[in-house]
This record gives structure tokens, C-alpha cells and sequence, in this order.
């Protein structure tokens, strides 16, 4: 039953925000998006409430998440340097839940967080030394977030995507819950947010990570 429970969302203003916040619209969940740019989010609903804040303001944070059923972040870096986002934002989520007594979350982070990759051995070299040099940053960020997510007792899914893309959705992926899928090069926006909703009530991915790819 979706009626009347009420979601937290973080990190909507990006590609999958785009399609996630009408899907859980469509399914009858009330939506509380809080983004840095109000002007980000134009969509109107009437259960849908877009407020301001920054993710790594703590305070913001908790107040978004205060009243929710749970908890989604698809918050992640937009660029290849430096990044805190996963593990300060994070942090910012836990205290959240926490002081709000919210258990149920769903966090976005990478493929690469764990830098272990099941593909051909040249791929996988690839993968670790040259796409891992790249975006070294927001992988280890993502690792560090994740690591944290771990010590706490909270009901969380952690989905790691591979490389992004926005073309049209296929209404199919693979999920590997706690293991590695075969070569998951490609995913698209529209079937990451199926995928984030479709692992919400689902408690076989509870306190585990989950690969996603096409």
C-alpha cells in the first residue's frame, strides 16, 4: 500500500529525479523533494512538496525527512574532483533518520564504490585503472558513505548503478542483490528510478548493496 505513506527524496533535481518523483506520484505516495534550486523541480502535484535546502546542512536535512514513512537519495557529484557528498550528505541522512525515526532508505551511489568488477579481464583492468583514475573521487566518497551506512541499524538498500544514459527505458534491468552482475556497462535514468522504486518494499534488499544494469 503506497496511500498516505510519505517519501523523503534527495537529489531530484538530477536525469533520474527527473523520472522518479512522477513515478512515485503515479503509484499514490506523498513526495517531499528537498533540492538546493526550488526552480529545479517545476513539476506541480498536489502531493507533491518541493522544498529548499542543502543536503549537507544537517538541519535542512532533518527537517526534510521529519513526518516520512522513508527515505530516498539519489544524490551524487556532478563533477570529477573532490567530493564529500556521498559521505557528508550522508551523514546529514543518518542523523536525519535517525532524530526522525525513519528506518527505510534507499541511497544511490556507483558501480565502482567497491572497485570489484565482474568482466572480461581487459574490461575489468580498464574499469579499475583508467575509468577508476577518472572518477576515483566520487567512488571513494561512495565507499565511504557506504562503509558508514553499514555501523548503523538502519533498513537501508544501497543501488549502484553503472554509467548512466537517458535514452528511452527498456521496463527491464538485472539485479544482482550482494553480488556482482557480468559486465554492467549501461543503465538508463528511467529504469534507475524503476529500479529504486521496485526495491522500496522489497525486503530481500534490506541492510544489502545492489548492482543494477541493463
Amino acid at each position: 500500500m503506497t496511500e498516505n505513506r510519505r517519501l523523503a527524496v534527495f537529489g531530484t533535481s538530477g536525469g533520474t529525479g527527473v523520472h522518479l518523483i512522477p513515478l512515485l506520484l503515479e503509484r499514490g505516495f506523498q513526495v517531499r523533494a528537498m533540492v538546493r534550486d526550488r526552480s529545479s523541480v517545476p513539476l506541480e502535484h498536489q502531493r507533491l512538496e518541493v522544498v529548499q535546502g542543502d543536503l549537507l546542512d544537517p538541519t535542512a536535512t532533518t527537517r526534510a525527512i521529519a513526518g516520512s514513512d522513508a527515505v530516498i537519495s539519489l544524490a551524487g557529484p556532478r563533477k570529477l574532483g573532490p567530493t564529500r557528498i556521498y559521505s557528508e550528505g550522508g551523514r546529514s541522512l543518518i542523523a536525519g533518520m535517525r532524530s526522525s525515526g525513519v528506518k527505510r532508505g534507499v541511497f544511490v551511489t556507483a558501480l565502482g564504490t567497491s572497485l570489484d568488477f565482474r568482466m572480461p579481464p581487459v574490461l575489468g583492468f580498464l574499469a579499475r585503472h583508467v575509468v577508476g583514475w577518472f572518477l576515483r573521487h566520487g567512488w571513494r566518497d561512495g565507499a565511504r558513505f557506504e562503509e558508514e551506512l553499514g555501523r548503523t541499524d538502519l533498513d537501508w538498500t544501497v543501488l549502484r548503478p553503472p554509467a548512466l544514459n537517458h535514452l528511452s527505458p527498456r521496463g527491464r534491468y538485472r539485479r544482482g542483490i550482494a553480488e556482482h552482475l557480468w559486465s554492467p556497462f549501461r543503465l538508463s535514468r528511467a529504469d534507475l528510478a524503476h529500479a529504486v522504486l521496485d526495491q522500496l518494499d522489497d525486503p530481500a534488499t534490506v541492510r544489502k548493496w545492489v548492482e543494477v544494469a541493463w
